[in-house]
């Protein structure tokens, strides 16, 4: 699943199970996940003043790229099978 989104846009996600997960966004975007989904693969990159917060969401790997970011979330459930994150 490919996401692109233009500046000041909200993604939320519930319930998902995506192989492969790309977003290009632009400034003062954030992207939420919520209610036990999975990703093998997350690519992120955000303008800036971005943020993302995953909770509630398994994932294996992580790379984001981000230009002064407001916030990073992974909650434990995030972390449990997390092999690899990337920043920048």
């Amino acid at each position: 699943m490919e996401v692109v989104a233009a500046n000041n846009c909200c993604v939320e996600m519930s319930a998902l199970e995506i192989d492969n997960f790309t977003y290009n966004g632009g400034q003062q975007n954030k992207i939420v996940t919520r209610d036990m989904g999975n990703f093998d693969n997350m690519n992120v990159q955000l303008g800036m003043y971005g943020s993302v917060y995953l909770q509630d969401v398994t994932l294996r790997n992580f790379s984001i790229k981000a230009d002064s970011m407001i916030g990073l979330r992974l909650d434990e459930i995030a972390m449990l099978k997390l092999v690899q994150f990337k920043r920048n």
